[in-house]
C-alpha cells in the first residue's frame, strides 16, 4: 500500500454531522479518543481524489489475516478461492475506511445487484479487480461526490 502520512488531533467528543452522540459510532482504536493524542491518517492514491471528509483505504495484494464475519462468510463459501480472496480483501478495505470515519466494523453483505448493503448512516463504495481492491466511505449527512 502507498501510505502518505499526515496528523491530526480528535476530539473525544466528536461525533458526525447530523448525529447526536451515539455509542453505536465510536473509533475501534482506542487511542483516537485521548484528548491531545495524534492520529495517523493514511494517504491512499484514492484519497486524492476525495475530500477528507470520505475515508479512503486500498490494497494491492490479499494480506493475511483479513477476516470476514459469519453473514459475508456465508455469501461468498462456495465461490472459488481468488473470488473469496478478493471479496475479503475488498471488505477488510471497507473496514478500514469505516474505522477511519470513527464507525464500527460491520458486515456488508451484498444485496440483491451485488453491491454492499452499509449501513443506514454511512455512503459506500467498494471496487476489486485483478491486483487492486478499495473502499471509500463517508456519512450521508455529508454531501458525496459519488451520488
Amino acid at each position: 500500500m502507498i501510505v502518505k502520512k499526515t496528523t491530526e488531533e480528535r476530539d473525544p467528543e466528536w461525533h458526525p454531522p447530523g448525529f447526536p452522540p451515539s455509542d453505536d459510532v465510536r473509533c475501534l482504536a482506542p487511542r483516537c479518543h485521548t484528548k491531545g493524542e495524534p492520529v495517523v491518517r493514511s494517504m491512499t492514491l484514492l484519497s486524492e481524489l476525495f475530500p477528507p471528509d470520505i475515508q479512503t483505504a486500498e490494497e494491492f495484494t490479499d494480506p493475511k489475516g483479513a477476516f470476514l464475519f459469519p453473514e459475508e462468510e456465508a455469501y461468498i463459501g462456495n465461490a472459488v478461492d481468488s473470488r473469496c480472496r478478493e471479496f475479503t480483501t475488498a471488505r477488510l478495505c471497507a473496514r478500514r475506511a469505516l474505522t477511519a470515519l470513527r464507525h464500527p466494523a460491520v458486515p456488508l453483505v451484498p444485496g440483491v445487484q451485488g453491491a454492499p448493503i452499509w449501513p443506514a448512516s454511512i455512503a459506500g463504495s467498494i471496487t476489486h479487480c485483478a491486483g487492486y481492491r478499495a473502499a471509500a466511505v463517508a456519512w450521508r449527512a455529508m454531501p458525496c461526490p459519488w451520488g
